[in-house]
């Protein structure tokens, strides 16, 4: 039943016939199986819906943008705490993977599970990717999770760096 719901739900807001408070009060209520309390927030998500939708949120777009919060740490001068970019690509037909390193991270910068990490190029299926890349540049992200901030960035392919896991001082 949730999922119909969830469906019904992005389909309705697609349609801009519900809008993003509405959205994400409604996700909020579907997940918690309460209404968030806006009067009185106590929780930490009914804080941040909160913020979201009754403070200044101007700057939430640059910092959910995972290639425009690259210029924001640079300006702040933290631009040795970020991974190596190796290219930004609006279209994943124009990505050269000849001259990508063997390993890499390539993921969108407007949403969350967009991600794919390469571990072995050369096992690589490059037209699936290619496909699956360019479907997720046209998901409506922002919309379809009631979250306007991610509505305004436009979306990019960022490939970055693969960095390597360590726990514990071992590396896995």
């Amino acid at each position: 039943m949730e999922m119909f719901l969830e469906k019904v739900i992005q389909g309705l807001e697609k349609c801009k016939i519900l809008s993003p408070k509405s959205v994400c009060f409604t996700r909020y209520f579907l997940k918690f199986k309460k209404w968030p309390d806006m009067k009185n927030p106590q929780t930490i998500n009914e804080k941040l819906l909160w913020l979201e939708f009754y403070s200044d949120t101007s700057k939430w777009t640059d910092l959910s943008d995972k290639y425009r919060v690259r210029e924001y740490l640079k300006e702040k001068g933290l631009e040795h705490l970020l991974v190596k970019l190796y290219g930004m690509y609006t279209d994943a037909n124009d990505i050269d993977f000849e001259q990508l390193p063997d390993s890499f991270v390539i993921k969108t910068n407007n949403g969350c599970g967009t991600v794919n990490l390469v571990k072995d190029k050369n096992t690589l299926d490059i037209p699936k990717l290619k496909s699956v890349l360019n479907k997720w540049l046209k998901k409506p992200y922002g919309y379809l999770t009631g979250e306007p901030h991610y509505t305004k960035i436009k979306p990019c392919i960022i490939i970055e760096e693969m960095l390597p896991l360590h726990m514990g001082g071992v590396n896995l």
